[in-house]
C-alpha cells in the first residue's frame, strides 16, 4: 500500500507558502526542497546506495549548513549484481567505457521507480 505523501494533500502549496514565509523565501524554493527530499526518501527506500556531493551533502546529508538545494548533487552507485561494467573518470572516453555509464543510466531510468509520483 502506498503511503500519503505531503504533495498529495489539497493543502499541499498552502504548506509550502507558510514554510517560505516563516523563513522568508521563495515558494518555489521550499517545493523544489521537498521534491529532492521525496527522491532521496525514495531512493533510499528502493536500497539504492548513493552519494551526496559538495553543499547537498553538508545540508542534507548532516545539516551543517542551512540552506536551499539549487541543484542535487548525487552519485547513485550501481550495485554489486548489475551485470553491466561501468567505467567513470576523466580517462574513460573510449566509446566502450561511454557506452557502459548509458547502458547504466538506461538501467537507472528502467529501475528508479518513486513511490508517490506517477
Amino acid at each position: 500500500m502506498e503511503a500519503n505523501y505531503l504533495h498529495q494533500r489539497k493543502d499541499f502549496l498552502d504548506l509550502i507558502n507558510v514554510i517560505a514565509d516563516e523563513r522568508s523565501i521563495e515558494p518555489f524554493l521550499v517545493e523544489k526542497d521537498y521534491w529532492i527530499m521525496h527522491v532521496l526518501y525514495g531512493l533510499r527506500k528502493q536500497g539504492f546506495d548513493f552519494e551526496l556531493k559538495g553543499g547537498t551533502s553538508l545540508s542534507k546529508g548532516y545539516d551543517i549548513i542551512s540552506r536551499f538545494s539549487e541543484d542535487i548533487d548525487i552519485v547513485i552507485n550501481p550495485p554489486a549484481t548489475l551485470p553491466i561494467k561501468l567505467w567513470i573518470g576523466r580517462n574513460h572516453t573510449k566509446e566502450i567505457h561511454v557506452q557502459s555509464r548509458l547502458d547504466y543510466y538506461q538501467w537507472l531510468t528502467e529501475n528508479i521507480n518513486i513511490e508517490g509520483i506517477n
